[in-house]
């Protein structure tokens, strides 16, 4: 009984550590994007020429963003957004998929230990 709660509660916290990401939408200045996005970050730019892009930050120098295989300029940047960890959204996800967990375990505890369900009145 304690295990399937722990391991419900165990895919639960997985469940919301990987679904509460937003995507913050950040300045185009070129001072601001050097200050705002580091190296590691995930962004989606939209550029002035072509189609917007999602990818990795390895390198911000004065020419622009750069990642694996992909260099931006900043005159070729339209909007910048920059993945984030949403903590509100993933701490009330958790903590849903938790109780429902316990709930769901509680209710299950009950029906096996009785071994039958009740009986009316013993007829």
């Amino acid at each position: 009984m304690k295990k399937i709660v722990k391991y419900l509660g165990l895919i639960g916290a997985f469940v919301a550590m990987a679904s509460c990401t937003t995507m913050q939408p950040l300045s185009t200045d070129h001072a601001q994007v050097q200050k705002e996005v580091q190296a590691g970050d995930e962004v989606n730019v939209s550029r002035t020429v072509g189609q917007p892009i999602q990818f990795k930050v390895v390198k911000i120098d004065d020419l622009g963003l750069h990642g694996a295989g992909v260099d931006v300029p900043y005159d070729d940047i339209k909007s910048v957004n920059r993945e984030e960890i949403s903590w509100w959204k993933t701490g009330f996800l958790g903590a849903t998929v938790t109780a429902v967990a316990v709930l769901i375990a509680s209710t299950l505890g009950k029906t096996t230990k009785s071994g039958s369900a009740p009986s009316g009145g013993g007829w």
